[in-house]
């Protein structure tokens, strides 16, 4: 017990409670704190963009920090999740019409041009650690290279594009796994999220080799699906079970993927889960950590 006691006081102290910001959220952790949860759904949208500006801005490199720590303050700025943040930029600039959201978009989309692996993949972790190329981060960084290609039309943007996606075509198996380059070295149903974007990319460039590897893949995560919706490889290890973050992230890719080629039964591949995880949430209100194969 007096250890247990001196764990959560020395973990108390790291959090740097003397910080007025800190101390309220390590309160709330005791004692709820009321926020606001009225329906003002764009009022919180505002507040939500005004986040991520501002941690945009901490790190003045134009990438998007990877979050905010308790005990290191503000994270470097991470290329993985600043690829899929770009969309949402762009998307908020045509939904509030304010040009400022679109400039920050083209910046973060900068960042990584400036950044790119010579063979074309872009690194997993933060932007201060020694830069591995990885198939995940490597796809998300393209989604929003296409977006931002899109509605600019610089070229500059679709050959980034192109060089990650042909890297991506060059280390994905055979059978349609990425293995090589991956975290963990093995396989990840959720890689689905990178099929997606080289979906996306065929659609502008209708070059063959992206299909394929997009399409071989999505085929073997549906190889993996069990009759009740649930994915195999679909964790970060081979031991753990999948986190509810991953198996959503192979229910938004199929669907996205199905949406591109008008695939039905992909379509119903991804609605399976996403019922049987419905109907949870409504009889149990909440959603799990990670759920098993039962």
């Amino acid at each position: 017990m007096i250890k247990r006691i001196a764990a959560v006081s020395l973990r108390f102290l790291k959090s740097r409670p003397y910080i007025p910001s800190h101390t309220k959220v390590l309160c709330n952790d005791l004692v709820p704190i009321c926020y606001d949860n009225s329906d003002n759904s764009l009022q919180h949208l505002e507040a939500a963009m005004n986040w991520l500006k501002y941690a945009q801005d901490i790190n003045q490199d134009g990438g998007v920090s990877a979050g905010y720590c308790l005990k290191r303050g503000w994270l470097p700025s991470y290329p993985e999740t600043t690829g899929y943040i770009i969309p949402t930029f762009v998307d908020y600039c045509h939904f509030v019409n304010k040009e400022e959201y679109l400039r920050r978009a083209v910046k973060m989309a900068d960042w990584p041009l400036s950044i790119q692996l010579q063979n074309g993949a872009f690194q997993g972790g933060f932007i201060n650690s020694s830069p591995k190329p990885i198939v995940f981060n490597t796809g998300q960084v393209l989604q929003g290279l296409i977006r931002i290609g899109k509605e600019t039309k610089q070229k500059k943007y679709l050959g980034a594009s192109l060089k990650a996606a042909n890297w991506l075509v060059r280390v994905q198996d055979e059978e349609g796994i990425w293995k090589r380059c991956t975290y963990n070295e093995i396989p990840h149903v959720y890689h689905t999220r990178v099929a997606w974007p080289l979906l996306a990319l065929y659609e502008v460039t209708t070059n063959g080799a992206h299909l394929r590897t997009a399409t071989k893949n999505v085929r073997w995560a549906l190889s993996n699906q069990k009759g009740n919706g649930w994915f195999k490889n679909n964790a970060f290890d081979r031991k753990s079970d999948p986190f509810l973050h991953t198996i959503a992230y192979a229910i938004e890719e199929l669907l996205e993927c199905a949406i591109l080629i008008l695939n039905k039964a992909w379509l119903e591949a991804a609605m399976k889960p996403a019922e049987v995880l419905l109907r949870r949430l409504e009889v149990k209100s909440v959603l799990s950590g990670t759920y098993n194969n039962k």
